[in-house]
């Protein structure tokens, strides 16, 4: 069990890093700062648009000190919906190409 842990940190490290192409795992850096430590607060709030969910999770802490509550839902993401989010983000894409375009040709 520790090799195959072993093997998966490793797989971690080089999805983390931007060298190779042998990567088996790709990563995204979250730039998390610090983990929470048991002195929070408050409510907090976790939103997460997948590939044909929403997934919305409120954690409230504030109701007692030694309890936190969850109320989660997970809402369906229609085909219609997921196509015309791809679009309006190529088409920002798109747009951003432009203008970084245009202003690279007016400068020079």
């Amino acid at each position: 069990m520790n090799g195959i842990a072993s093997k998966l940190k490793n797989e971690f490290e080089k999805g983390l890093s931007r060298e190779g192409d042998d990567i088996m795992v790709k990563m995204l850096i979250t730039y998390v700062h610090s983990l929470p430590d048991g002195t929070e607060k408050g409510d907090f709030l976790a939103l997460d648009l997948g590939g044909s969910n929403f997934r919305v999770l409120l954690i409230s802490t504030k109701l007692s000190s030694y309890m936190c509550y969850l109320f989660t839902c997970i809402y369906f993401v229609y085909l219609f919906i997921r196509c015309f989010f791809f679009c309006c983000c190529f088409l920002l894409l798109l747009l951003l190409f432009l203008f970084c375009f245009l202003f690279i040709y007016l400068i020079l």
